[in-house]
């Protein structure tokens, strides 16, 4: 209980600065150069450019509760929970190797597909989920999902706690393992590998700095 409480305070520490505009564009009404071009380009309405901007950004944060994450799903996912029952902000997605099982926090709208089998099933389902105006993305899972986590992260600032080499303990991403991502078109904001319990965990999320 007491290392889900700091993986807690830390998920919170990263979401509340997220929450004040990290990695995010200035929107048409605080950018009055942006928002004159586009007037003048007529490449979007006004409507839309007011509704943006009374949306209020949401955060994602996925677990994989699949078997290679077992260690550290369940204490990590009562954390993310706790998270999402304080803020209605906060979007978590419960899944196995990037096949969503459960939905909670944040009311999204997702095809009904969601629990299907098959591959043309799965990217719908999360291609939705990405269309959500993203503040951030706290990913808690190995490469299995890394298909998603690379779509994810083009979209957002991408926090990805990796349980992969667990028993070398918490550290950033090797080099050896950054190749893997070499192709992605951005990469994550924090890459921590040896993420396999709450107490790991809470050490990566700690490191992570958002200015």
């Amino acid at each position: 209980r007491r290392e889900a409480a700091a993986v807690r305070r830390e998920l919170d520490r990263l979401l509340r600065n997220w929450d004040v505009g990290a990695g995010q564009e200035p929107s048409p009404r605080l950018d009055s150069r942006a928002l004159v071009r586009e007037i003048a380009a007529r490449s979007v309405r006004l409507s839309r450019c007011r509704r943006e901007e009374q949306e209020r950004a949401l955060a994602l944060i996925l677990c994989d509760v699949s078997g290679s994450c077992s260690a550290v799903a369940p204490a990590t996912l009562a954390a993310c929970l706790a998270i999402a029952e304080a803020r209605d902000d906060v979007v978590i997605v419960e899944h196995s190797n990037g096949w969503p099982e459960a939905l909670y926090g944040a009311t999204v709208r997702v095809p009904a597909t969601a629990t299907s089998t098959g591959d043309d099933c799965r990217h719908p389902w999360w291609d939705a989920v990405l269309r959500l105006r993203l503040s951030g993305v706290v990913a808690l899972g190995d490469w299995d999902a890394g298909d998603v986590y690379q779509q994810i992260a083009a979209l957002a600032p991408l926090v990805w706690l990796d349980s992969y080499a667990a028993k070398h303990g918490p550290r950033p991403a090797s080099r050896i393992l950054r190749t893997q991502a070499a192709g992605w078109a951005r990469q994550p904001l924090s890459w921590w590998q040896g993420v396999s319990d709450a107490r790991s965990c809470a050490l990566a999320l700690r490191a992570v700095k958002v200015t």
